[in-house]
């Protein structure tokens, strides 16, 4: 991932923002509250938040590839990728 930074918080949703330019590219929307966490490599952006939900997003055109609900019983406070296809997560259950 070259020249691209992510942000999120309490508004729900994930920013791309270009470095070049300093414009945003996308927003990326699926959680239904704050988002706490988030992790990423050069194929995925996982994230997860208050609403327990955890995302997988496509890196290469912003879209969601999978989403899991309630893995935990409360909200997502911690992901870290292991390698490009496993990651573990952190949450109050």
């Amino acid at each position: 991932i070259t020249n691209k930074l992510y942000s999120a918080g309490w508004d729900n949703k994930i920013n791309v923002w270009n470095l070049n330019t300093n414009e945003k590219e996308a927003e990326l929307i699926s959680h239904n509250n704050d988002i706490r966490a988030m992790a990423l490599n050069e194929n995925y952006l996982i994230t997860g938040g208050d609403d327990s939900k955890i995302c997988i997003w496509n890196t290469k055109n912003n879209n969601l590839k999978n989403s899991f609900k309630r893995l935990l019983k409360n909200r997502v406070s911690g992901i870290e990728l292991i390698n490009n296809n496993s990651f573990v997560t952190v949450g109050l259950d």
